[in-house]
This record gives C-alpha cells, structure tokens and sequence, in this order.
C-alpha cells in the first residue's frame, strides 16, 4: 500500500527497478525487514517492511525474472 489507501500495481516496483539497475544475469532477491524506528523522528516507520510487503514487491520482483525470498523481519528489541 502506498500512501493513503493506494495500492500499487504489479508493475510498479519491476518498472521502478528495471529503470534502475539492468539485470545481465539471474539473480536471488532477499528482503530482510528490520522493524525499528529507535532514533527516527518519525511514527510508523517500524512498519516499513509490512508496507512492502502488502505494496507488492514479490511480485515486482519476479516480474523481472528474479527470484525473491522473503526471510522475514529481524527480532529489534525494544529499550526498556
């Protein structure tokens, strides 16, 4: 999801990163989300992994023939 309510579609992340980085060979795409936001000014921003997650970037991802694994999030512990 980007923004307020917007979702974006297939292609949005595979036209993005097409534009970006050209691809000479296949490749292996991992997405390590660490959840944290210690230090920033901002709220939310712990959620950044989820939000690309739900955003569609596996599919982006694979759009461009790569593979994706997703490892999950790294446990972030809280200070006390």
């Amino acid at each position: 999801m980007l923004g307020r309510g917007i979702i974006a579609p297939r292609s949005f992340f595979s036209n993005i990163l097409r534009s970006l980085v050209p691809v000479p060979t296949p490749s292996t795409v991992s997405l390590i989300g660490v959840p944290m936001d210690l230090g920033g000014n901002r709220r939310g921003v712990d959620m950044g992994p989820s939000a690309f997650r739900l955003a569609g970037i596996e599919a982006g991802i694979r759009e461009l023939g790569l593979e994706f694994v997703d490892r999950g999030d790294v446990p972030v512990k809280l200070p006390q």
